[in-house]
């Protein structure tokens, strides 16, 4: 599923037979030339004169570019453009905003509150909040044990300034415990009935443990997603990319974090769509697409004399 020109694809693979049938079309176009040739050498000019005065062919063109085959095409081609699913959000579908949330999961461990470390870590992640717009947004904190900051809110400021306080005397426990931070933001998905959630781990960087994958498979397996915003440049490698697609999602940096707000900004209904609340969320236009095809459908129907 695809969001392209302000519409849904619901099954955008059908687009793949657009160039095939136009493939098809060239090299059937470029086939009848070379027959079309080949009649003209071979029939005598007179008698070509007199087929042409009968309307037995067209003048100039003895076989027309565009017959039955041409239109059979077209109507194949419109066809692939109507299973691919173009719809559009409904009225109803910004009714579901709730069940299409995020979890933002700061690390205000050791390594992630130093002053080099920690402003940039909390302005990235007030973009991330800003940048999910009308979805709902959580905040935990985590060290050696996880705590919820903020519960699920589309208030954007308020949510900044509850970011803006935090340091590295917020959480007492000391270690570095990603995967509980990453459990507790699955509680409290499951507890609002969230069904596609973004969980954003924001800290320095984030060893693939055992715990974690094994939480990050859970997450993927709910229809959710993962990402991970490191604050160490160093750390955006290897060891992050299998995390993050584990869990579906992306991995960037603080000092450019514009690759997970292009992710959070993603429209609700593009991925409530695929759930069994599509017939809620969007309207397939497929059925109207179908209409186009009518016409060079009802041309392959004439009369020809």
């Amino acid at each position: 599923m695809i969001e392209l020109v302000g519409l849904i694809l619901l099954r955008p693979f059908w687009l793949l037979a657009v160039p095939a049938l136009a493939l098809a079309a060239w090299l059937l176009r470029r086939r009848r030339r070379r027959i079309a040739a080949a009649w003209t050498e071979a029939i005598d000019p007179p008698l070509r004169a007199a087929l042409e005065a009968l309307g037995r062919v067209e003048a100039g063109a003895p076989l027309r570019a565009f017959g039955p085959p041409g239109l059979a095409l077209a109507v194949a081609a419109i066809l692939a453009v109507a299973l691919a699913g173009p719809a559009r959000e409904t009225r109803a579908g910004a009714s579901f905003r709730n069940l299409d949330g995020v979890v933002l999961m700061v690390d205000l461990g050791t390594r992630a509150s130093t002053p080099e470390r920690l402003p940039a870590a909390l302005m990235a992640a007030r973009l991330l909040a800003e940048a999910a717009g009308s979805r709902p947004v959580a905040l935990v904190v985590y060290a050696g044990d996880a705590y919820l900051a903020s519960g699920f809110t589309t208030d954007a400021d308020a949510l900044g300034t509850t970011i803006a306080v935090l340091d590295g005397e917020t959480v007492p426990d000391r270690g570095d415990r990603p995967d509980l931070a990453l459990a507790l933001g699955r509680r409290l998905v499951a507890e609002a009935g969230i069904l596609a959630a973004d969980f954003v781990l924001v800290a320095p960087d984030v060893p693939p443990r055992p715990a974690l994958l094994a939480g990050a498979r859970a997450a993927a397996a709910g229809g959710h997603r993962l990402s991970i915003l490191v604050s160490a440049p160093s750390s955006l490698g290897a060891a992050l990319e299998p995390v993050a697609q584990l869990g579906g999602g992306r991995a960037a940096s603080v000092a450019d974090p514009s690759p997970l707000a292009a992710l959070l900004a993603d429209r609700p209904a593009s991925r409530l769509a695929a759930t069994g609340l599509s017939a809620l969320v969007v309207e397939d236009l497929g059925r109207f697409v179908l209409i186009a095809a009518l016409f060079p459908a009802l041309l392959l129907f004439r009369r020809r004399g």
